[in-house]
């Protein structure tokens, strides 16, 4: 049996550890991450292993060389990334024989995988995903089955929102030789994000959940939790670890790892869960909890939770915080902080009592690796936070950038002018304009022909919001979020980007409302100054008395809209949704697609009204229906919409609601204590035999009601949402299944 393992990340999220080490090269207990994976590669019967390499491949083939424990290696280097699945190209006549086992090199599992092969046979898949749980499934791909395991849909990396199952892919695959027939040469191909897609849509996709341990360990968090829980118990390495007895003199509170070849001086303290790895030398008086040590500790220094590289230096009474990393060469001198989360480059020089609380504290010594994109949102505390996102939009969407900050914003002006320079040095050119909104900038991304857009908007406590746009003026996709995030450097020759300043983006978007013309005088009223021009030049009067009037004002950035009737009802959010889709079908649409969080009334009034209507992420269409309509995410155009609609049908605001199906929405916050994400698969599990949707969290329709279950942005937070004719009924549902939450959670069934 043969097997293709993935060795070729750059592994950016681990840096500064992988600064000088391809991630796989990683150890734990003194062996690199990559041994473990090759010794139960050997223990499930494989006999030939195929690596693609591309980050520093000669640390891998130096070490491991031609054959590890009888088992033959051969290496492929990639000149350029192709894309997991790209990589595999290099292989295909090795691997056309037989089904083979796909591994990422980076994971740290103890997994019968002779059990997943055996299912892939009998199901005769093209490929199998072998699942594993994680609490926090957003950094993973989240996998739904049918009954006889057949995938029935899969999201990767979606936000904590679109959550509906903690069941994850781990990089494990078992595959057939017909996968290579779907596998384009010359160009990027990622299993996730190209190949999956068209097996789930052959239906030869299948997936088995594995008993057993699997943890991703490509962050420092992960890295140093695969450590603590091959202490305690929760794997066990394949290798085992051949540590030693501490020293006389030495506390050791277990579970802790001595590599023979670590040094401890008297009085030193060390445990719980410390991993004194070949090259650690820990000083008298230190205490090493909760950490993983490369390197050398002055006396009495702390060090909790945090990983010191090869070669570092920590001076005497410096104090090292959880989940700080002092990256390879680097030297701290004495009486330093080293902060929570702060990352210490190599061969960093920090001078005696630096307090370094926090990345901004040594700017250009630190690495921060926070940054994750879920659809199409971004959050960045630091500087480097915006550089880094530069270099991976520019890699993924192309070189012509649009940019704009929120000016009333002191920070946003300055993370903008930082992703400017690095997508400058990329040789982007950026298009800096001035809208005064995310709406007006997704506007302007389109208006401008960018590849993609970028609008920066302030956050409580420090830091900024990046909002993505596609070409298209609309926000990433989960799909389209799923770029790489890691640094480039410039290619040889290449010329540096050129910024270009565009003004007057609000007078632009203003001038879009003639293109839009109502057919005849009407008036509202309206606060915005933004939303008032496009309507006066869409041919609306604009009141400044509301009463016996409509008031219109922008919503969520401009992308909806807050609306009063002229009797002074003031709608809904669903209920604003329902009356858009109203105002299109009045207009003669005959198929839209809504957002995957729109409320489920709208498949109703689709039904009643005789026409199509889908939700965004399902399929391809889905997306093309509603980037091309954009009364569905462009407050304005909605607002023109509806008032056309009102003069067609010569209706008011509050009659032309009667169009719209009766909307009572009661939300309730469900706290859990445990695993929110297992939860939502019991939950689900629990009302088998209800029709419900699970593509976006978990939605069930009920006789007429709807029950929709997400998962809060916020830690352990579920929100329930009930929707009916009427409150007492939506209020019923919502109490039922709130109760029903805390019996799964305390065991019930």
């Amino acid at each position: 049996m043969k097997a293709c393992l993935l060795a070729g990340g750059p592994g950016t999220r681990l840096h500064p550890l992988t600064s000088c080490r391809p991630k796989p090269m990683m150890r734990i207990y003194d062996k690199p991450v990559l041994e473990y994976a090759l010794a139960s590669l050997k223990a499930a019967g494989v006999n030939e292993c195929l690596m693609t390499l591309l980050y520093l491949p000669d640390c891998i083939r130096n070490y491991f060389g031609d054959k590890y424990d009888g088992m033959r290696l051969r290496y492929a280097v990639e000149e350029k990334p192709v894309g997991t699945a790209g990589g595999m190209l290099a292989f295909r006549e090795a691997l056309s024989d037989d089904d083979f086992f796909v591994v990422s090199g980076d994971a740290v599992f103890d997994l019968d995988l002779r059990s997943a092969m055996l299912f892939h046979k009998e199901k005769k898949a093209s490929a199998t995903l072998i699942l594993s749980r994680a609490a926090d499934p957003t950094g993973f791909g989240t996998v739904l089955t049918d009954e006889d395991g057949c995938i029935a849909g899969f999201r990767e990396k979606p936000a904590w929102e679109s959550v509906s199952t903690g069941r994850v892919n781990t990089g494990l695959y078992a595959m057939s030789p017909a996968v290579f027939e779907k596998i384009p040469s010359g160009r990027d191909f990622d299993f996730s994000l190209d190949l999956f897609p068209l097996l789930l849509a052959d239906r030869t996709l299948y997936g088995i959940e594995l008993p057993g341990y699997w943890h991703d360990m490509g962050t420092p968090e992960g890295y140093l939790e695969a450590a603590r829980d091959g202490l305690s118990g929760k794997w066990a390495p394949s290798i085992p670890p051949a540590g030693r007895d501490a020293p006389p003199n030495v506390l050791l509170k277990p579970p802790c790892y001595l590599s023979p070849e670590a040094r401890v001086a008297d009085g030193a303290v060390v445990g719980p869960f410390a991993s004194l790895e070949s090259g650690a030398d820990i000083a008298k008086g230190c205490s090493i909890s909760f950490s993983s040590v490369f390197g050398k500790t002055g006396e009495d220094s702390i060090v909790t939770g945090a990983v010191l590289d090869r070669g570092c230096r920590i001076g005497r009474g410096t104090a090292i915080a959880p989940l700080a990393v002092v990256g390879e060469g680097a030297v701290i001198g004495n009486g330093c902080l080293i902060g929570s989360g702060v990352h210490v480059c190599c061969d960093a020089v920090i001078e005696d009592g630096s307090l370094i609380r926090s990345a901004r504290d040594m700017n250009g010594l630190t690495f921060s690796h926070r940054v994750s994109v879920a659809s199409g949102r971004a959050v960045l505390k630091t500087l480097e936070d915006a550089g880094l996102l530069a270099s991976g939009l520019v890699a993924a969407f192309g070189k012509r950038i649009a940019l704009a900050p929120d000016d009333a914003s002191g920070e946003a002006p300055s993370f903008a002018d930082a992703f400017q320079a690095e997508a400058c040095a990329l040789g982007a050119d950026i298009y800096r304009h001035d809208a005064p909104t995310p709406a007006v900038s997704a506007y302007m991304t389109k208006r401008l022909a960018a590849s993609a857009g970028v609008y920066f908007t302030p956050m409580t406590g420090g830091g900024v919001e990046a909002l993505i746009y596609n070409r298209d003026g609309v926000r990433l996709s989960s799909r389209e979020s799923g770029f790489s995030l890691r640094r480039r450097d410039p290619e040889p020759g290449s010329l540096a980007g050129r910024v270009r300043m565009i003004r007057g983006a609000t007078d632009l978007y203003a001038a879009e409302g003639a293109v839009h013309p109502v057919p005849e005088s009407y008036v509202v009223c309206c606060r915005d100054s933004v939303l008032k021009g496009f309507l006066r030049n869409a041919g609306v009067t604009i009141a400044d008395a509301p009463e016996g009037l409509p008031f219109f004002d922008p919503a969520s950035g401009g992308h909806s809209l807050s609306l009063v009737s002229e009797k002074g009802y003031a709608f809904t959010p669903d209920e604003v949704t329902l009356l858009i889709l109203a105002a299109l079908y009045t207009a003669g649409k005959e198929r839209l697609a809504i957002a995957s969080d729109a409320p489920c009334s709208a498949e109703s009034l689709a039904a009643d009204s005789g026409k199509t209507l889908l939700r965004v992420g399902r399929d391809e269409e889905s997306y093309k229906l509603y980037a091309g309509e954009p009364a569905l995410h462009q407050g304005a155009y909605a607002a023109v919409a509806l008032i056309k609609a009102l003069i067609l049908t010569g209706k008011t605001l509050s009659s032309f609601s009667a169009s719209i199906p009766s909307c009572v929405s009661v939300l309730r916050d469900y706290r859990t204590r445990k695993d929110r994400a297992d939860l939502m698969d019991r939950f689900a599990e629990s009302v088998a035999g209800v029709r419900m949707d699970r593509s976006d969290g978990v939605r069930m329709y009920l006789d007429g009601s709807y029950l929709s279950l997400h998962p809060s942005p916020y830690e352990k937070l579920l929100t329930l949402k009930a929707e009916s004719a009427n409150e007492e009924t939506a209020a019923e549902l919502c109490d039922f299944y709130f109760e029903k939450l805390k019996e799964l959670e305390n065991g019930g069934k």
